[in-house]
């Protein structure tokens, strides 16, 4: 009789994946991410700490209970990449999120699915890590 788990079969590689993708594996499967959409895409997730940060942003995010989406209606790239500044900027300032105390002045292209998509909106690259979790670039 063999009690080898689902887990064990795994090879190591999808094991190490899953280690190091800890907002898929950990924060979205468990509850404790979000979705988060621009343009009806799928552009990464949010963890409840900087959730709550963003909803008094109401202008920018709209947050459901399953989802939250980037300027909805709005669909011209450099007005969302303004807005989304503007709400990092002021996150900044309250020193809440360590990712944005390394802030670079450098922005990051937040694409769709395909390869050679457009970019949605650019965000200052710094804030890609503190909890909006970018897998597309």
């Amino acid at each position: 009789m063999s009690t080898k788990t689902k887990e064990d079969n795994c090879s190591k590689l999808l094991q190490k994946a899953r280690y190091f993708n800890n907002f898929y594996f950990n924060g979205y499967k468990n509850g404790t991410c979000k979705p988060l959409y621009c343009h009806r895409v799928h552009v990464g997730l949010v963890e409840a700490t900087v959730e709550a940060a963003l909803r008094p942003f109401k202008e920018v995010f709209s947050i459901a209970d399953d989802k939250i989406e980037i300027c909805p209606g709005i669909t011209d790239s450099n007005e969302i990449t303004e807005k989304v500044d503007k709400v990092l900027r002021s996150l900044r300032e309250t020193n809440n999120f360590v990712a944005l105390k390394g802030w670079r002045d450098e922005k990051y292209d937040i694409r769709g699915s395909a390869f050679g998509d457009e970019p949605l909106f650019q965000m200052e690259r710094s804030a890609t890590s503190a909890s909006i979790y970018h897998f597309k670039i």
